[in-house]
């Protein structure tokens, strides 16, 4: 183990950069266990079999490994030498093995295994970057994640790990795909019912603000104030504080990779495409492509809170679960405009191949065009698509 002070700098950095953009773990649950591991760790005799928070959930030790490890790519320096970073890779690797993942999985240490593994992922290393995406997603679904966790009975909490496992699972494995050029692993829509992740801060999952949070209409915050008041209902207790604008941003994320993995199945499928299967997916993009302009509109307009509840005002330099959120809310708005063009570029695709080959050579130039000169919006692709439409029909 590193010393307690290097520990505590790598677990904020893993915070700052890597959970905002990694949602596993429940942070005010790992804090706790954090502090109880320490608690016990620094009386340790090391001829006594550990006690404590150890004894009560073993695979908490690869989870913590995982942590730490994050923490030496996060943004502040750790002033750790490359073998301690090693060290710390190899105590995640052993830790895991203690405690027979993949063969008896957990919570824990899958999501150890998770944050890891996402760490390594290289783009140039196509094949050996999606082969632990398998291993996960069997793992998940012999753990059950599959199915909601309100079928089990579980606390709230446990349910909300559940899906968030499930989902980074679901958006990984499209992401890798993308870079290896292969179809998504065989999981068809009707084969799982996890619902999506939550919206609220952590603090706040499994209080009465979540049942109101999911009543609650999903343009809340383009709401004025006496709207939101109606919406709210009587209580009226949900405001801006309670959202998490990590999680308003994952569930963009997970909404366009869930699309973008009906477009790989269906093009990757040995049956050829037929137009009006093209027109179906284009009005699934059309309307995914609305939901999110919304999403980002609803992200420019969030006041952004920090943990002690007290407004972060535009000029102030504050920070939001140790990471500073004006730079985060202006990226993840990129980031999903991007990833909506992705997804018209993806539809786009099979017009470039096949019996469509010819009647697409003209559009693909005026497509590259477009985008080289920086002026290509998902309105003028539109526009271009129909004319491609209605040529194709016609010939």
């Amino acid at each position: 183990m590193p010393s307690k002070q290097a520990s505590y700098a790598l677990y904020y950095n893993f915070l700052s950069g890597i959970h905002p953009i990694t949602l596993l773990v429940h942070v005010q649950t790992f804090r706790s266990q954090y502090d109880r591991f320490w608690e016990w760790y620094s009386t340790w005799n090391r001829e006594e079999i550990p006690t404590g928070i150890l004894a009560e959930v073993p695979s908490f030790l690869p989870l913590l490994f995982a942590v730490l490890f994050a923490g030496s790519f996060g943004p502040h320096n750790t002033s750790l030498s490359p073998e301690d970073v090693t060290t710390l890779y190899s105590s995640h690797s052993y830790s895991l093995s203690l405690v027979a993942f993949p063969q008896s999985p957990t919570i824990y240490s899958l999501c150890a295994f998770l944050i890891v593994q996402n760490l390594l992922v290289r783009e140039e290393e196509a094949l050996s970057a999606c082969s632990f995406i398998g291993i996960a997603l069997r793992a998940a679904q012999a753990m059950g994640l599959h199915r909601d966790g309100s079928h089990f009975g579980l606390d709230p909490i446990q349910t909300e790990i559940r899906r968030r496992i499930w989902w980074h699972i679901i958006h990984t494995d499209v992401m890798t795909c993308l870079s290896a050029g292969l179809p998504p692993l065989m999981v068809v829509d009707y084969l799982y019912d996890t619902k999506m992740i939550n919206e609220l801060k952590d603090d706040y999952i499994g209080t009465p603000e979540e049942i109101l949070q999911a009543e609650s209409p999903q343009t809340y915050f383009e709401k004025s104030g006496k709207e939101k008041s109606t919406a709210l209902g009587a209580s009226g207790s949900l405001d801006g504080s309670r959202i998490c604008i990590y999680h308003v941003v994952a569930i963009g994320r997970y909404e366009i990779t869930s699309l973008m993995r009906k477009l790989l199945r269906r093009q990757f499928s040995v049956e050829p495409i037929t137009l009006e299967e093209i027109a179906s997916l284009k009005r699934a993009v059309d309307q995914q492509s609305s939901e999110t302009a919304a999403r980002i509109r609803r992200i420019a307009m969030m006041q952004l809170y920090s943990s002690d509840g007290e407004e972060i005002r535009a000029h102030r330099s504050n920070s939001f679960g140790g990471v500073s959120v004006r730079p985060f809310q202006s990226w993840s708005q990129r980031l999903l405009r991007l990833m909506t063009h992705k997804t018209y570029s993806m539809l786009y695709q099979p017009l470039l191949r096949g019996k469509y080959g010819k009647v697409s050579s003209r559009a693909r130039r005026e497509y590259v065009f477009q985008t080289l000169a920086g002026s290509f919006s998902i309105n003028s692709f539109t526009v271009r698509y129909d004319i491609v439409m209605a040529i194709s029909k016609t010939s």
